[in-house]
Order: structure tokens, then C-alpha cells, then sequence
């Protein structure tokens, strides 16, 4: 059963989809005439394959579009520019313009268009393709659009048995939950299940199901429906967490093994039969005691009427104000500045990975800049360490294909972990490729001397300008948290219940958030900042225990 569930896991094919739109390109090419264009094709299958992942295809398919034009467009600009302007010192202003404008849409909630953006800039201009800049602008382009059509192809396939899958995880977690109550991991417990049921939302999205009632229920796929019935009834037995929690219930045994019988459901067969047996459950609950009335409740699924009226499964992303976008990006323009003009100082083929790995490094909202920068130190003494060997072995067809199927397939694994690991899984695989492009057999060294430096240059203008967006900071997040909180206490009424789950849901992500946020600040120097953590840390013990005490009252006005 455990051997089953894995092969069937999403996660899983993401993994064997990354693999294969990466190694069929270098199978392709690699023992054919066409070797270098195989390879430029892997590095823009390699840029998408980054920004795959498991979210609802409507939103993946904007991501990974942009991803594929602003890489395009970045490769076409550095070649062309190198055409034009041979003098290595034009390229600095190159360079500076181009991460301002990246850091710009980087910061205005379009992260992966904005680096690659810059990433193909710089690529574009420090390989150079031979002054093929049309050639290398659509291999380029062509190399994203096959993982865009294999994902597509899988999605279609696979999309309803996905978002079964997922929303099963999401049950075990709140299982998991139950379980974690009154030990010391409750509030790490609960982080992830937050996580997992924000991940469940995404997947199941709301695009397909129309925001209004004007749209037949019977032109709405009734998986779909049912899919949605079954997250608001794990929703509902997120708010019976907080009344164990909160004291205002008993633990009722009952609990965690039911929600593991629906995942088991959800693996095994469609969301019908979990929610048949959601009801089926419901009917079969004792309702004499205080507890069980609660576990009654949190069972029923909501109508399907109701569902088809209202879409409550939209992740919310906040805008950064103008001024902190204008902000982030003059920062990354300096950073990105100060790094070309030192790679100026020595003549080297490979100069341009002094600004990349500089690019790399900088980002807006991935949390610590310290482990960002230590991850891509290790993952490019890594890369560089494979890309020699592979360089002094005459980079042979099979040792490509190998590292390159093995290290993409772990990519999306890495990147589901964290940042710093997927840094660890990217970077060698960019060294090993553009390695094949341009080698050199003595680029160890210089390569992590290079991110070693801009490691350096990106800390020491986090230590003085502190990077992160001022609105993303700890004593701002918390703020966030305790509106988010207030929104919740206020608004929220048991007649209207997937309005109540949303407020609630705002008000958990803010929380996990802004503990996030604390956790990432603690591991960072700044001039002029006191972050007062015990302060906080007690902020946010209390808007847990208010958020928890909301639920507990309204679920108590429903019994």
C-alpha cells in the first residue's frame, strides 16, 4: 500500500516530470550534431522546471508563461548587447538597468519573471552563444515551452487525482494536529497543517466552479464539487482544534482516526465517496454529549448550492507599497552593480557568475538572507566540483544525462523543503549545463571564490540597508497577524460558514507568517534594528490564543 501511494503521489511525478522534459532534450542532443543546441535547450527546460510545481494549472500556467518570456527576452537583450557593445565595462550599466527593472517586477508579486529576467540577462551577455542571439533566444524559449507542454499534458490527466491526493495529505496534517495537542510541537504541528491545507486550496483552486449563481450546478463537474465539500469539512475540523486547544472541549478519540479513514478514501477512490462517507460518518456520531455535537458539525459538509455561490479557496497575496518595490530594487541594482564591476578586475570566460550568483542570492521575500548565501556557497562548491569532473572526463554523454536526470528530478523535492535545498539541487545542475557550453577546466576555484564574493557583497547591504521589504519585517507581520485576528473576531458568523473559514484561514497564514518571519530575523544582523523577540514571540502566543478563543465561541453559539 505505502509502495502504491508513492508511484501515485503528485509529488512523485512532479519529480519524474522534471527528470524527463531534462533528460529527453540532452538524450536528443547530445548524441546527435546538434550537441550545443540540445544544451541551451536544457537550460531553458531547467529555468521552468524551477517554477513547476503542484498549484492549480491556471496559476502554474501564468508562471511558467512568464518564466519562458522573460527569459527569452533576458537572453535576447544579453546577446544582443554583446553584439552591440563588445567592451566589457558597457555591460555594468547593462547589468544595473536591467536588475532594476527586474527587481521592480520581482517585488510586484512576479518573482520568478523578474529573476529570470536578470538571470537571462546576464547569462545572455556573459556566454555570449557565438553572437547567435536569435538562435539562442528561441532554443531557449523552446526549452521552457516543452516543460509548459508536459505539464500541461500531465495536468490534464492528472488534475482530479492531484487534488485528491493533496487534500488527503491535508487531512492527515489536521489528523496530525489532534494528535500534537497539549505536547510541545503544537505550534509546529500546526504550521504545517496550515501549510498543507493552503496547499490544498491551491491545488483544488476555484477558477473552474463560476463566482456567481448565474452558472448551472449541473454544467459543474461533480468531483470537482464533492472536492470542495470534503476541504471545507477538513476546514471545519481545523476550528475543532481550536476548541481542544483552547480547553473549551475534551479530546474526542474519535477524531484523528476518522480524518486518516477519509485520506485513505481520497487515495483510494474519488472525493464522492469521502463525502458519502463524511455523511454517512456525520449520521453515525453520538450526539447526546457536548463533544460529540461539536465533532457532529464540523462533519457536515457544506450544501453544494452554496459552493457554486461563493469561492473561498483563493490564496491571498498581498502588494508591496511602491515605495518598498522602488526600494528593493535600486538594492538589487547596487548589489548587482558592485559585483560587475569586480568581475571587471580579472579577464575570465566565466566572469559573469560574480553578478549571477549575486542575482541568485538576492531575492525579496525568501526569508534568510544568511542561509540563502551559505546555500549557494555549498551548492556551488558542489556544481563547480561535478562540472570539473565532468569537464576533465571531455563532459561524456552518459555523465551528463545521469547527474542531470538525478539532480532535476530532486529539484521540486528541494524546493517543497526549502530554499537552501533547492539551491543545493539547482546550482549544479546550472554549473553542470552551462558548464557543457562553455568549459574550462580550471573553474573551481574562481567560481566559488566568485559566490563566496557575492555571498559577501549581498550581506554586507542586507547588514546596512537590511534587504527585507520593511512591510515584510517581524513587528509589521505581527501587525498583520493581529488584524488579521481582529478581521476574524468581527466579522466572522457561524450563519455564513465559508466566510468564517476564510477569515479564519487569513488569520492562521498571518500567524504562521509573522512566527516565520521572527524565526528568519533572529538568524539576521542590522544596523539600528532591535527586533524585541521575547516581545513578540509573546505578541503572537496571544493572537494564537485569541484566534483560538474566537472559534471556540462561535462554534459554541451553533450547539
Amino acid at each position: 500500500m505505502a509502495q502504491r501511494r508513492f508511484l501515485r503521489s503528485p509529488e512523485v511525478r512532479l519529480s519524474l516530470r522534471a527528470a524527463f522534459c531534462l533528460t529527453s532534450i540532452l538524450l536528443v542532443g547530445l548524441w546527435t550534431p546538434a550537441r550545443a543546441d540540445s544544451t541551451v535547450l536544457a537550460l531553458g527546460a531547467l529555468w521552468a522546471i524551477s517554477q513547476d510545481g503542484l498549484d492549480q494549472w491556471r496559476v502554474r500556467e501564468r508562471r511558467l508563461a512568464s518564466v519562458t518570456l522573460a527569459a527569452a527576452i533576458g537572453i535576447a537583450l544579453g546577446t544582443g548587447f554583446d553584439v552591440l557593445f563588445p567592451e566589457r565595462a558597457a555591460v555594468l550599466v547593462l547589468y544595473a538597468l536591467t536588475a532594476f527593472v527586474a527587481g521592480l517586477v520581482e517585488a510586484s508579486n512576479y518573482p520568478s519573471a523578474g529573476s529570470y529576467l536578470i538571470v537571462g540577462v546576464i547569462v545572455g551577455a556573459g556566454v555570449g552563444f557565438g553572437g547567435h542571439q536569435v538562435s539562442a533566444t528561441l532554443l531557449i524559449a523552446a526549452g521552457s515551452l516543452w516543460v509548459y507542454v508536459v505539464a500541461f499534458l500531465m495536468d490534464r490527466r492528472n488534475a482530479r487525482t492531484n487534488q485528491r491526493l493533496v487534500l488527503a495529505a491535508s487531512f492527515r496534517s489536521v489528523a496530525d494536529l489532534f494528535d500534537a495537542v497539549d505536547t510541545d510541537g503544537f505550534a509546529d504541528v500546526r504550521a504545517r497543517a496550515v501549510a498543507a491545507l493552503d496547499a490544498a486550496q491551491d491545488v483544488i483552486g476555484s477558477d473552474d466552479v463560476a463566482p456567481n449563481a448565474r452558472r448551472h450546478i449541473d454544467h459543474v463537474d461533480p468531483e470537482l464539487l464533492a472536492l470542495r465539500q470534503v476541504l471545507v469539512v477538513a476546514l471545519q475540523c481545523g476550528e475543532v482544534v481550536s476548541l481542544v486547544a483552547g480547553g473549551a472541549r475534551r479530546l474526542d478519540p474519535m477524531m484523528a482516526p476518522t480524518l486518516r479513514e477519509i485520506a485513505q478514501l481520497l487515495d483510494e477512490h474519488d472525493a464522492r465517496h469521502a463525502a458519502r462517507r463524511l455523511d454517512e460518518l456525520r449520521r453515525l456520531v453520538d450526539v447526546r454529549g457536548d463533544v460529540s455535537a461539536t465533532w457532529r458539525a464540523a462533519l457536515r459538509a457544506p450544501a453544494v448550492a452554496t459552493l457554486t455561490r461563493r469561492t473561498p479557496f483563493v490564496s491571498q497575496r498581498n502588494l508591496l507599497p511602491r515605495r518598498e518595490r522602488l526600494r528593493f530594487a535600486a538594492l538589487l541594482a547596487t548589489a548587482v552593480a558592485a559585483a560587475s564591476a569586480l568581475s571587471l578586475t580579472h579577464r575570465d570566460a566565466h566572469s559573469f557568475w560574480l553578478p549571477l550568483a549575486v542575482a541568485f542570492i538576492f531575492r525579496p521575500d525568501l526569508g534568510s538572507v544568511t542561509q540563502r548565501a551559505v546555500a549557494r556557497t555549498f551548492g556551488t562548491a558542489l556544481g563547480t566540483l561535478i562540472a570539473v569532473v565532468a569537464v576533465d572526463l571531455g563532459n561524456p554523454v552518459a555523465l551528463l544525462i545521469g547527474l542531470s536526470c538525478v539532480m532535476a528530478a530532486g529539484v521540486p523535492w528541494a524546493a517543497r523543503k526549502s530554499h537552501a535545498l533547492s539551491v543545493l539541487f539547482f546550482t549544479p545542475l546550472v554549473f553542470v549545463i552551462v558548464g557543457a557550453l562553455r568549459p574550462d577546466k580550471g573553474l573551481f576555484i574562481p567560481r566559488v571564490v566568485d559566490t563566496a564574493v557575492a555571498a559577501l557583497i549581498v550581506l554586507v547591504i542586507d547588514f546596512f540597508a537590511w534587504s527585507r521589504a520593511p512591510s515584510l519585517r517581524p513587528r509589521q507581520q505581527v501587525a498583520l497577524a493581529r488584524r488579521a485576528a481582529e478581521a476574524y473576531e468581527r466579522e466572522a458568523t457561524i450563519d455564513d460558514a465559508l466566510r468564517r473559514h476564510r477569515l479564519r484561514r487569513d488569520a492562521l497564514r498571518a500567524l504562521v507568517a509573522a512566527r516565520g518571519s521572527l524565526a528568519s530575523a533572529k538568524r539576521e544582523h542590522h544596523v539600528g534594528h532591535a527586533s524585541h523577540d521575547a516581545l513578540l514571540t509573546r505578541e503572537l502566543d496571544e493572537i494564537e490564543t485569541s484566534i483560538d478563543a474566537t472559534t471556540a465561541q462561535l462554534l459554541s453559539t451553533s450547539n
